[in-house]
Formats: structure tokens, sequence, C-alpha cells
């Protein structure tokens, strides 16, 4: 018990650390404000900084309500670049905060999230990964699926994979969004107009329509799944018979 203490009391205070270090150095307009720095430096050791990105993606990932990550790792990163450090940074949070409350202090979410867990530990003995993927595909609170899913029946391995496919078309689309914007010289010589691109109006709005399309795509196949084993009980009743 002292040693789940210990564990709680330590991840709690690098989870302050974190959120006291990001809220004063790591938001969008200091960034922003470095912008011409920070775009030389990458380019001087792109190899360097993408481990840097990464690491610090991973870390600010670990607080629950980090939004626009993403987006911002596109728009220094580029593309392609970004994809990679902020999908293999989300999958290696999750992982962590997976086996710190799995093996560390999982008395405290069973009691925290009871209720929650009252819901989904049914689905995921029934669906398992399908379930999974439907929670990070609708965009469920990142931090929340983690720690729930750790008190669960879970494999590690499928919450890994889960995890890192049903992150995948989210990160596509807020990093391409990043990606397309344009950078501060841009926007005062050209005002913000400029904003009002062919790709970074598609990236918009796919990024807005898309939590829909998971949706109603997602009930579907929960509706055809069911009609195949209704259909599936009742020919095996008839063939009983």
């Amino acid at each position: 018990m002292h040693g789940k203490l210990f564990i709680f009391i330590i991840f709690c205070t690098v989870l302050a650390i974190l959120a006291v270090f990001t809220g004063d150095n790591l938001s969008i307009e200091q960034l922003a404000a470095h912008e011409i720095q920070l775009r030389r430096a990458i380019n001087r050791a792109p190899g360097m900084w993408a481990g840097i990105g990464l690491l610090i993606y991973s870390l600010v990932s670990l607080l629950p309500g980090t939004s626009g990550k993403s987006i911002v790792c596109g728009f220094f990163f580029g593309f392609l670049q970004g994809v990679v450090i902020v999908l293999t940074g989300l999958t290696a949070a999750a992982m962590i905060s997976f086996f710190v409350c799995r093996y560390g202090i999982r008395t405290i979410i069973e009691k925290k999230f009871a209720d929650l867990l009252t819901t989904m530990e049914p689905m995921i003995e029934r669906d398992g990964s399908f379930y999974l993927l439907t929670l990070r595909m609708a965009h469920v609170p990142f931090t929340l699926v983690n720690y729930c899913s750790a008190v669960t029946t879970v494999s590690p391995w499928t919450f890994c994979w889960t995890t890192t496919v049903g992150l995948f078309p989210g990160t596509v689309l807020f990093v391409y969004l990043g990606s397309h914007l344009p950078n501060l010289h841009e926007l005062a010589d050209q005002g913000v107009g400029v904003l009002l691109t062919p790709k970074l109006i598609a990236g918009l709005l796919a990024t807005a329509l898309f939590p829909l399309f998971v949706r109603y795509g997602l009930q579907f196949l929960k509706t055809t799944r069911r009609q195949e084993g209704k259909m599936t009980g009742s020919n095996v009743h008839q063939e009983e018979n």
C-alpha cells in the first residue's frame, strides 16, 4: 500500500510540474512569438529536434485537457514528420498512464471512476478491441480512456494497437491542418485572407465533420453486427430444431 501511495504521489507531482511548465512556456502564443528561431533550429538539426518534439509531446500528453498540440506539431514539423511525432507521442503517453494506473494506483482509479467502469467493463468483455477503437475514434477524453482501460481486463497489447489505430485518422486531420497554417510573416504581409485557402478550408471542414462521420459510421457497424448476431442465433436455433 505504501509503495502504491508513493507512485501516486510521484505521478501527481510530475503532472503538476508539467502543468506549471506548459502553462507558462508551451502555449501557442509563446511558440508563435519565437517562430523564426524555432524554425531555424529545426532546419539546422531536424533529427535532434524531432526527438525533442517527441519527448515534449509525450510528456505534455500525460496532462488532461492539453488540446491543440497536434496542430502546433504540424505547424513546426510539417505533415509527415508531424504525424509520426504525434502518433508516437500519444501512444507512449497512453502506455505510461496505462501501466502507472494498472500497477501503481489501480485502487484509486477504481474508486474514482466506479460508475464509468460499471459501463466500460461489460462492453470491453463483450466487444473488446472494437469498443476501444470506438472510444478513440469518437474522441472520448484521452486520459479518461487511459485511466479506465488500465483497470479493466484489456491486455496491454490490445490497448496499445487500438490506441494507435484509433487515433490515426484524427491525428492526420489535425496535423494536416497545422501544416497548412500560414506563418506569421505571411499573415502580417497578406492579412487574414491568406487563411482562406482551399487546403486550409478543406482541413477545417474535415476536422469539424470527422467526429460526426465516426459517430454515425460506428452506430451503423454496431447495428449491422447486432443484426448478424441475431441472424446467426436464429439459424443455430433452426438447425437444432
